[in-house]
C-alpha cells in the first residue's frame, strides 16, 4: 500500500516546519491517495503567515508542501504589537523569537483590531501604502523611521527612530516628496545633530524646511534661508 512516510516542506522562512505540521492532520498510516489535496491545502492557509501554499504527491510515500511565506512591512499596535503585509493582512504573533526592526503604522482614526484573524481598518491603509512605498522604492528613509502617522485631516507625518524627530510630508506626491528626503538625509542630515532639530517639513517642491528647537530655520534646496 501506498502510506505516507514523509512529509516534505519547503519555502519557509519565519515558520518553522513543526508548526506547519501542526496545521494540518494525517492519520498515522494515511495512504497517499486517501485524502483531498485542496483540503489540506485550505487548512494551512488558514495560519495568517502563508500567503500561498502548493502539494504535491510523490511516488510512493512523499507528500511535498512548497510555501510562500508573507513579508512583514509594518508594524500595528492593538491590545499587542503585531506585523502587518503590504495586503493589509494581520499576521499573527509566533514567538519571542521573532522580531523584525520595522515602523509602527498608525493613524488619528485609527481603531483597534479585536483580534488577528482580521485585517486592518480602513483608516491606517494610507500609513499602510505609504510604508510599502518606501520599502520598494525608498529603504534608506525606510530604514530611519520609527513610525508612519496619517492625522485626522490624512496628512502624512513621519517620526525617526532617532530623536523622534516629526516629518511632515502632507498629502500628494509622496513618492517625490520621499525622494527630497532621501537626498537631504544623504546631503545635510547626516551632518547635523538631529537633537537640534524640532520638525522637518517636506511638504514643498524641492525644498525641505528645517525647524530647529531654538526657533531657527534653514530650508534645504531652493529655498532661502532664515
Amino acid at each position: 500500500m501506498l502510506k505516507v512516510r514523509n512529509i516534505v516542506i519547503r519555502g519557509n522562512e519565519q515558520l518553522r516546519l513543526q508548526e506547519l505540521r501542526s496545521q494540518f492532520f494525517l492519520p498515522n498510516d494515511s495512504l497517499l491517495f486517501s485524502f483531498r489535496l485542496e483540503n489540506v491545502k485550505n487548512t494551512v492557509l488558514k495560519n495568517s503567515w502563508v500567503r500561498s501554499v502548493h502539494l504535491k504527491r510523490i511516488f510512493p510515500s512523499t507528500l511535498a508542501m512548497t510555501i510562500i511565506e508573507r513579508v512583514p512591512v509594518a508594524m500595528m499596535s492593538g491590545t499587542k504589537t503585531f506585523y502587518v503585509d503590504a495586503e493589509g493582512k494581520m499576521l499573527t504573533p509566533l514567538s519571542e523569537r521573532m522580531r523584525f526592526d520595522l515602523p509602527l503604522i498608525s493613524s488619528d482614526a485609527q481603531s483597534r483590531a479585536a483580534n488577528y484573524s482580521n485585517e486592518i481598518s480602513p483608516s491606517l491603509r494610507l500609513s499602510l501604502s505609504v510604508a510599502v512605498l518606501m520599502r520598494q522604492r525608498h529603504r534608506d528613509v525606510y530604514a530611519l523611521l520609527s513610525e508612519i502617522h496619517s492625522d485626522a485631516s490624512y496628512q502624512i507625518i513621519l517620526y525617526t527612530y532617532e530623536n523622534g524627530i516629526p516629518v511632515h510630508l502632507g498629502k500628494g506626491n509622496i513618492d517625490e516628496k520621499l525622494s527630497n528626503l532621501s537626498a537631504f538625509w544623504i546631503a545635510t542630515l547626516k551632518s547635523i545633530n538631529g537633537e537640534r532639530i524640532h520638525s522637518l517639513d517636506a511638504r514643498f517642491k524641492d525644498r525641505i524646511i528645517v525647524k530647529w528647537k531654538q526657533n531657527d530655520a534653514i530650508s534645504h534646496g531652493s529655498g532661502v534661508r532664515s
